[in-house]
């Protein structure tokens, strides 16, 4: 079973500089309603961390609050998991409704600095509705346990640590919240993004 769910959760190995947690339990499933559960409770920390643009943010205040958004934990260094699924998210962000927006917090904030993280950006030709943040490892390792991320132990305990990498969705106007594979295409990612975000209807009207 172990097997199974390390299959399902395929994440970038931590570099070998970065100093991650010990792992948590087992992973879920590659959808998971972990993170929606722990976000419902009003639980987002609002932890105090800067942008690839130099700017000192709170996580929830500035970045979440009253907005639809799009969180991605990731390793800038990372060969694995993480391009293609920051390579999604380049898609994504041409296509997305100019309400929302896409935040990626880094996993290795040693390496990632903010100007570290501003040249990522660049190569990737960021707009302004995607933030990249780095902060304390204390509290970027707070905001990825409350937001449902995990680290896996891989079978051989040898080798670094891995992340789940799942993208979070969440509508704070709402307060509705879902955590999705990042290996989804842009297609089914776009639709779940725009199902979540789309205006409620009230009843009876």
């Amino acid at each position: 079973m172990r097997h199974l769910a390390l299959l399902l959760l395929l994440g970038c190995q931590a570099p070998p500089e970065a100093k991650p947690p010990l792992p948590e339990s087992d992973p879920a499933s590659r959808e998971t309603d972990s993170a929606p559960r722990q976000i419902a409770q009003g639980r987002i920390p609002d932890v105090p961390l800067v942008s690839h643009t130099g700017q000192s943010l709170r996580f929830y205040t500035d970045l979440v609050r009253n907005r639809c958004v799009v969180i991605q934990f990731l390793y800038t260094n990372c060969e694995s998991v993480c391009p293609p699924a920051t390579a999604r998210l380049v898609e994504l962000q041409s296509k997305l409704p100019p309400d929302v927006c896409l935040i990626s917090v880094t996993l290795d904030p040693e390496r990632d600095t903010p100007t570290a993280l501003a040249a990522f950006a660049e190569r990737l030709s960021c707009g302004p509705q995607w933030t990249f943040l780095t902060g304390q490892l204390e509290d970027i390792e707070l905001l990825r346990r409350k937001l449902g991320e995990q680290f896996i132990e891989d079978v051989d305990p040898a080798k670094p640590l891995m992340h789940s990498s799942l993208f979070v969705l969440g509508n704070d106007r709402s307060g509705e919240w879902r955590a999705v594979s990042s290996q989804l295409s842009v297609e089914r990612l776009l639709s779940a993004v725009e199902t979540l975000c789309a205006p409620r209807r009230i009843s009876g009207q």
